[in-house]
C-alpha cells in the first residue's frame, strides 16, 4: 500500500511536468522499488542446514536465524568446522546476555579468537588439542634492588 503522502506527491509532480500518466506511474515504480527492495533469499543444501541448525541450537538461539543463514552462507567448510567447537567453549564461558548475536558472531568471525576463562586459555581454535592452559603471569622487576 503506498502512503497518501507519495500519491499526492506523484499527482503533484505529473502536473508540473506535462500531465503524463506515465510520470506519475514512474514515480510510484520508483517509490516501490526503494521501499520493498526484493529480499535475498537463503538456499543451503539439506547437510549445511543440518550443521547450521546443530550451530543455532547449540548457541541458544540468540539472534535472528534469518541473517545468520544468509552470514553462513559466506563461510568456507574450513570456518564452519572450527565454529562446531568453538561454538561450545564460547556458550560455556558466557551468559547468553553477553553473547554476541549470531549472525553478528559469524560475521565478525568471532570462532576465530581465543577464549579466556579467568586468567587460563580455554579454547584457541588453532590448536589442535585444546586443554586449559594457564597463561603466563607477568614477572615483576624489583627496581630497587
Amino acid at each position: 500500500m503506498i502512503p497518501d503522502y507519495i500519491l499526492k506527491a506523484a499527482r503533484d509532480y505529473r502536473d508540473k511536468h506535462g500531465g503524463d500518466q506515465s510520470l506519475e506511474d514512474a514515480f510510484i515504480a520508483g517509490y516501490k522499488a526503494t521501499r520493498n527492495p526484493t529480499k535475498k533469499s537463503v538456499t543451503l543444501t539439506s547437510e549445511q542446514e543440518l550443521v547450521f541448525n546443530e550451530c543455532w541450537t547449540a548457541y541458544r538461539e540468540k539472534g535472528c536465524k534469518a541473517k545468520a543463514m544468509l552470514e553462513w552462507q559466506k563461510l568456507s567448510d574450513k570456518e564452519i568446522s572450527i565454529i562446531r567447537s568453538h561454538i561450545e567453549a564460547y556458550v560455556e564461558t558466557r551468559d547468553r546476555i553477553y553473547q554476541k548475536d549470531f549472525e553478528r558472531y559469524l560475521k565478525d568471525k568471532v570462532f576465530l579468537s581465543v577464549i579466556f576463562k579467568g586468567n587460563q586459555v580455554f579454547y584457541d581454535p588453532k590448536e589442535e588439542s585444546n586443554v586449559v592452559m594457564a597463561v603466563p603471569q607477568q614477572q615483576t622487576i624489583d627496581w630497587q634492588s
